[in-house]
């Protein structure tokens, strides 16, 4: 099993078994291969003892998880680990069968250091920060604010608008709270405008602009007709 001491330089605990008696195991662990417990020899020595009950089932002890505290070592890359305290050891869910050693479940809390390597935002306005060494942890959560009248806000230009007595004061919340919308992240809000009606109602100006140019330039003409008549 790879662990991590406070700066996240993994140290490699490695666990045997030898067995003292019948269901009996000592269990023996060490780390970067260093022994992590020894006895006044200075020799290894069992960190813990296993008895399992006849039928082979969970051990009669540790009936608990035991503490472990793992000693500075040098692991493979040539760096100097950090002391790890406290570590809990929970041996409490092995089974004792007649067959091959195999591990079925392992899992340890433990991270290296890792850089930011992405954000996403959820439908709540939570801002989960991603790292390259797998872990996600929220940074930050987004707010929104409505108003009694949205009518009654003041355009200040570039799609910012400010409050105003007639809009009244703004409630704030979170995405998805009371009536407040959730969001969506990634997304593109497209336009809301009809172009092919937009379109058409700007050829029709136009014809009728035109039009009434028509109009216009041939009242003209006819003013000046009767203008040389006299």
């Amino acid at each position: 099993m790879t662990v991590f001491d406070d700066k996240g330089q993994d140290v490699a605990l490695t666990y045997y078994f030898q067995k003292s008696a019948t269901d009996t195991w000592n269990v023996y662990v060490t780390a970067n291969g260093s022994p992590v417990n020894l006895d006044g020899a200075g020799d290894p020595a069992p960190l813990t003892t296993m008895v399992f009950p006849s039928d082979g089932g969970t051990p009669t002890a540790p009936a608990a998880p035991i503490t472990l505290d793992i000693p500075a070592s040098i692991n493979a890359s040539g760096a100097d680990t950090l002391a790890i305290t406290g570590i809990q050891l929970d041996l409490t869910h092995a089974k004792q069968k007649g067959g091959v050693f195999g591990i079925t479940d392992m899992a340890q809390d433990g991270y290296a250091p890792g850089q930011l390597s992405g954000l996403s935002i959820e439908k709540n306005g939570i801002v989960m920060a991603t790292y390259s060494n797998g872990q996600s942890k929220p940074a930050g959560q987004l707010e929104l604010a409505t108003f009694r009248n949205t009518q009654g806000l003041k355009p200040l230009g570039g799609n910012n608008w400010a409050r105003t007595f007639e809009s009244g004061d703004p409630v704030v919340g979170t995405p998805g709270q009371g009536n407040l919308g959730v969001l969506q992240s990634g997304a593109l809000e497209e336009s809301n405008v009809d172009l092919t009606a937009e379109l058409v109602n700007m050829m029709t100006a136009q014809r009728i602009y035109q039009a009434n140019s028509q109009t216009i330039k041939t009242q003209d003409q006819i003013m000046q007709t009767l203008v040389n008549l006299r």
